[in-house]
C-alpha cells in the first residue's frame, strides 16, 4: 500500500514528488497517477509544439528544495555558460500508474 499518492504527473506532480523523496519518503511508498506515459508528458508535448526545449525560468525555479542549487552545482562543475540542459537524458524516481 501506498503512503503517498499524487494525482498528476506534470510539473507540480513532480515538484512534490522530488520534495517528498529528498524529505525520506521510500520510494516504494509513492505512487504518481497520471494519464501519459511519462512524467511531463503534456509539457513536453506542448512546449515542443512551439520550440521551447528548456524550461525557461530564473534559476532559483527548479524542482530542488534548495533554490540556489542549481548555481552550486554549476559552480563546482565549472560551468561558464548557462545551463541548457540534455533533452536526452531522463531520471525519474517516481512509479507511474495509467490505472
Amino acid at each position: 500500500m501506498y503512503q503517498w499518492i499524487i494525482i498528476g504527473g506534470g510539473i507540480q506532480g513532480c515538484c512534490v514528488a522530488t520534495r517528498l523523496l529528498e524529505e525520506k519518503v521510500n520510494k516504494e511508498d509513492l505512487l504518481i497517477i497520471d494519464p501519459y506515459p511519462d512524467p511531463m508528458h503534456m509539457w513536453r508535448t506542448l512546449t515542443n509544439k512551439i520550440g521551447m526545449p528548456y524550461l525557461r525560468s530564473p534559476s532559483v525555479h527548479h524542482l530542488n528544495a534548495d533554490p540556489y542549487s542549481l548555481g552550486k552545482y554549476s559552480r563546482a562543475n565549472d560551468y561558464a555558460q548557462p545551463f541548457k540542459g540534455d533533452t536526452n537524458v531522463h531520471v525519474w524516481t517516481c512509479s507511474i500508474s495509467t490505472a
